[in-house]
């Protein structure tokens, strides 16, 4: 699932929007407790922190929690959103991005930092 932010905020990517992707059985457990906010303590969320609406991921770090949410889509696919491929990354001890893409490696965060998930990835 994509997580889309509203676009021309940012200066990168193909239409500065942050975004990222959770895997759908991921994004649809209620263990995971995963909530689009609106409100907080009762009041609407302020601009600051993402009004009108948020994503929140109780446990996960703050690079999956899109603000200024703006769309959701069901895709087969990650995110090739330019946050989400250059600054959602979560590397092994030892392991550098430059070596990660020379291999093909797909490093993606799908839950609590203490349980990333590490797909399709091998060193040798």
């Amino acid at each position: 699932m994509h997580f889309n932010g509203v676009e021309k905020e940012l200066p990168q990517g193909t239409n500065g929007s942050y975004g990222t992707s959770l895997i759908y059985g991921t994004a649809l457990n209620p263990a995971n407790d995963i909530m689009i906010a609106y409100k907080h303590n009762g009041k609407l969320l302020a601009p600051d922190h993402g009004y009108p609406v948020r994503m929140i991921i109780p446990g996960g770090i703050g690079g999956r929690m899109v603000k200024w949410l703006a769309n959701i889509e069901v895709l087969a696919t990650e995110s090739d959103n330019f946050y989400h491929q250059h600054d959602n990354k979560v590397l092994p001890a030892g392991i550098e991005m430059d070596q990660a893409n020379a291999e093909g490696a797909c490093f993606c965060c799908f839950s609590t930092f203490s349980g990333c998930t590490l797909r399709s990835s091998h060193f040798t």
